[in-house]
């Protein structure tokens, strides 16, 4: 199964395989969240946490989310003609 991916300039494709390992890192990522969200932990745990959530967030999960589903397209540039 592939799922046909626009991107800025070309179309890209995703094949199954790629598809269920950004599927699994983002459930998983979700996952954490949760459990740092609801789960007590010691106070050394939570420091740690809120930079691993910070990390998943900025990076991890905004990069694989911005490769799959996309952002804003850009306009392709057109070169200009040398003047005479």
């Amino acid at each position: 199964m592939a799922i046909a991916i626009k991107g800025a300039m070309k179309e890209r494709r995703a094949s199954g395989k790629q598809l269920t390992v950004a599927v699994f890192i983002i459930a998983v990522t979700y996952v954490y969240l949760f459990a740092v969200t609801f789960i007590p932990m010691t106070p050394e745990g939570a420091e740690q946490a809120k930079t691993i959530t910070g990390f998943l967030l900025g990076t991890g999960l905004g990069t694989l989310l911005g490769f799959y589903w996309g952002g804003t397209p850009k306009k392709e540039v057109q070169p200009e003609e040398p003047k005479e």
